[in-house]
């Protein structure tokens, strides 16, 4: 097939990668490693109107309805090129739609940023993988991406045509004999059957059934998953067993499969702050608490209705004592768990009637531990737990916050009166 007009799908200008800290500029990929190869592969834009029209949607000056332009485009071009980076809703719903349109010659490119983000429906297609710097990529990356993008184009100029690239028609193709009826049931069977081990992890993670939970959400993770059903993982694993190598083992899931300093998903980094902590309270060595510290304090910052990072934020903080001898430092620490208290009490207070039945129960336990931090009385708290999970992590995280409190206060009691 004879490849000579493209259309490019992409997101425009700075844009983050979701769940991350990383912002990165598309359109430097675009000018710096699309368009030069386009040019000197002598492709056009697609010819609309009589004119030709412009390679992405940003460049299309026309008083046409965007939406028909688009979708024109990607019908009549016979190459796309799709940059997923940042997971732009615009470009992932212009990606299907190319894909039921056309059966080739459809190109996915994606920053390594972006590679780490589970998509299950993306994850198995081929694809051209990037290093973006947010405001450059490196010129020995734009060297090499478009050659790769390159021989990529040439190789669908030449390919047969009955080459198949899009999912759709791949499926299609061989199940056209497949009745409509029978392909809804399957799906739907699928589906049920990815929802059973769904519940069958959960409930084995609430119920304290930790090995079992493991084993659930391995099996889970090998047909779907995200980033918070991986960091549930990594729960079932650090807690099905109370060793280093198992703490580190789960520590290396979150490392491997998430970039935990880029990452926004505040449910990971409290599980990671987690797994930092015990293997503190495991090895006794000072840098994983302070490494608790930071990402409990991270979670809590990058989402404000986090009040499980930040509640743990403040309980780490009142275990410096055991690191630091400098009473003078201490009080600092002590001051600054106080004022991290006050803030998440505030915040917890406001998530009261909009909070789910199971969430509640945390979510008011967190605030009587505030509380307590802050010596004003209790009027928060509640022991009907709804699993053990709930029972043993409350009530054991209470005692110890009690205990750090309590031994805060006599260090820096010489200086501060209570």
């Amino acid at each position: 097939m004879a490849v000579k007009t493209c259309f490019v799908i992409m997101g425009f200008h700075k844009k983050q990668i979701p769940n991350t800290r990383k912002y990165i500029d598309l359109d430097i990929t675009y000018e710096q490693i699309i368009v030069p190869v386009l040019n000197r592969l002598e492709l056009v834009p697609v010819r609309l109107n009589g004119v030709n029209n412009a390679f992405r949607a940003d460049e299309c000056y026309t008083s046409q309805n965007i939406n028909r332009t688009l979708i024109l485009n990607i019908m009549n071009a016979d190459l796309v090129i799709a940059d997923i980076s940042t997971l732009n809703a615009n470009a992932i719903y212009e990606l299907g739609i190319r894909h039921a349109l056309k059966p080739r010659s459809t190109i996915i490119i994606c920053d390594n940023g972006t590679r780490r983000i589970p998509f299950f429906d993306i994850h198995t297609l081929p694809q051209i993988f990037y290093t973006h710097r947010g405001n450059r990529i490196d010129k020995e990356e734009i060297n090499r991406v478009q050659i790769i993008l390159g021989k990529t184009i040439e190789s669908c100029n030449s390919a047969p045509d009955e080459f198949i690239d899009s999912p759709v028609y791949d499926y299609i193709q061989l199940q056209k004999n497949i009745s409509t009826a029978s392909l809804c049931d399957k799906t739907d069977k699928k589906y049920k059957s990815i929802l059973k081990i769904y519940q069958k992890a959960y409930y084995l993670l609430n119920n304290e059934q930790y090995a079992e939970a493991k084993i659930a959400f391995e099996e889970l993770i090998s047909v779907e998953y995200d980033d918070t059903i991986l960091a549930h993982y990594a729960l079932s694993v650090y807690k099905s067993e109370n060793s280093e190598a198992n703490l580190l083992f789960a520590k290396h899931i979150l490392e491997k499969n998430i970039s935990i300093d880029y990452t926004s998903n505040s449910e990971v980094l409290g599980i990671y702050a987690a797994i930092s902590l015990r293997l503190w309270e495991k090895v006794g060595r000072k840098e994983y608490l302070f490494s608790a510290q930071k990402y409990y304090r991270i979670g809590y910052e990058m989402d404000r209705n986090s009040i499980y990072c930040g509640r743990n934020f403040v309980a780490s903080l009142l275990k410096s004592y055991h690191c630091i001898t400098d009473v003078n430092l201490l009080i600092e620490i002590f001051m600054t768990a106080r004022f991290y208290a006050r803030d998440v009490l505030s915040n917890g207070v406001k998530l009261l009637n909009f909070t789910s039945e199971d969430k509640r129960m945390w979510l008011v336990n967190n605030l009587r531990d505030c509380q307590l931090v802050l010596d004003i009385p209790i009027t928060y708290g509640n022991s009907t737990y709804l699993n053990r999970r709930q029972k043993t992590t409350i009530e054991h995280g209470y005692k110890v916050l009690l205990t750090d409190y309590n031994e805060m206060k006599k260090k820096i009691g010489s200086i501060i009166r209570f």
